[in-house]
């Protein structure tokens, strides 16, 4: 009875020893150093690729940024074709730029983080900047034509209103009326003593005149803003 409990014993401790032994080891293989979660490069808040390695001085985060902003600017900058768009090998690192701007050089550590060749990467880096740009280029294109419809309706409307307002309140012919009403009433003459410098009738045409003019130039105002702002 005795050696067959030491027997059953010794058959448990082996069946223990091989289910523990490979989950000794998974957790051991889990536990070993992962690569560095880096910073993500964006374009207008979309993510393109993720910057793992400092460059010099420079961290992760500090680098992504710099990414990113030449990469806006050459967005921006419409005068700089997408075609431009080149690589260049420099010993250990691949450039990436368009025009006369550098964009991002690709190294070799670069490569390596993500399991990469460094001319894998750096093909992958420029297609996603080529669509990335050329997305960014083309919604801004379609978004300026709406708002610029969207303003040269709302112009519109306004110089509509604008003159149905200054004729519904009068406007030049109404002032005119009430001034020639005024002739002889309220607008006197202008004298020196005996001397008349200007009589009535020439102060209200004179008046009459001035209304004219600044009704020209706020019709002339109102069509430059117009044709301004459309």
């Amino acid at each position: 009875m005795v050696k067959l409990i030491k027997s059953f014993i010794a058959i448990a401790l082996v069946i223990s020893s091989i289910l523990i032994a490979p989950s000794l080891a998974f957790s051991q293989g889990s536990s070993s150093p992962q690569p560095p979660a880096g910073a993500v490069v964006t374009l207008d808040g979309k993510a393109l690729f993720t910057i793992q390695k400092k460059s010099l001085s420079s961290s992760p985060e500090r680098r992504a940024q710099t990414i990113k902003e030449r990469i806006t600017a050459f967005a921006d900058d419409r005068s700089i074709p997408i075609d431009s768009l080149w690589t260049k090998d420099i010993e250990d690192s691949i450039l990436v730029g368009a025009g006369d701007k550098i964009l991002i050089y690709v190294s070799d550590e670069d490569a390596k983080l993500v399991g990469k060749s460094r001319q894998e990467l750096t093909k992958q880096y420029l297609q996603t900047i080529k669509d990335a740009v050329l997305q960014y280029r083309e919604e801004r294109s379609t978004r300026s034509l709406v708002l610029a419809a969207i303003y040269a309706v709302v112009a519109t409307i306004a110089l509509i209103l604008a003159i149905v307002i200054w004729q519904w309140k009068g406007g030049a012919s109404r002032i005119n009326a009430w001034l020639n009403s005024q002739r002889y009433t309220r607008i006197p003459s202008i004298r020196i003593q005996n001397f008349e410098l200007l009589s009535a009738d020439r102060i209200t045409d004179l008046c009459i005149w001035l209304v004219g003019l600044i009704r020209s130039i706020v019709a002339l105002i109102i069509l430059y803003a117009y044709f301004s702002f459309v």
